[in-house]
């Protein structure tokens, strides 16, 4: 059965899931940069806690037979990713005095994923 209350044009239970993802990928940006950290780092590690976050959510949704989650889907695929609230990539990078580059920042996140991938491979 079909919710009839959507918040933002989602479900509520997606609703809430995509609004704690993008916010803590907000915090962990926000606070990679105040820590030190380069803006590739900051994105990287924003994009794989947001990442780890959609799974824990769809799992603990899905779980407790939420319709889509209980079929597998992740927020992000129910929603769609470009409609999580995320960080200010540039007022970031301005922030420690660099620029936004995404081409930078996916290509380092794809080094980071890569060798996560082949460590996994190695401890199997």
């Amino acid at each position: 059965m079909r919710n009839a209350f959507l918040v933002d044009g989602y479900e509520p239970e997606v609703a809430i899931a995509r609004s704690i993802i993008g916010r803590a990928e907000t915090i962990v940006a926000r606070s990679a940069v105040e820590a030190g950290a380069p803006i590739e780092l900051a994105y990287a590690l924003s994009v794989l806690v947001a990442n780890g976050l959609d799974e824990a959510a769809a799992q603990a949704l899905g779980a407790r037979g939420f319709e889509g989650f209980s079929q597998g889907f992740t927020v992000g695929e129910l929603c769609g990713t470009a409609d999580f609230p995320g960080p200010d990539w540039t007022a970031l990078a301005r922030q420690i005095g660099s620029a936004f580059d995404e081409a930078a920042c996916e290509t380092f996140l794809a080094k980071v994923e890569a060798r996560d991938a082949a460590s996994e491979k190695a401890t199997a």
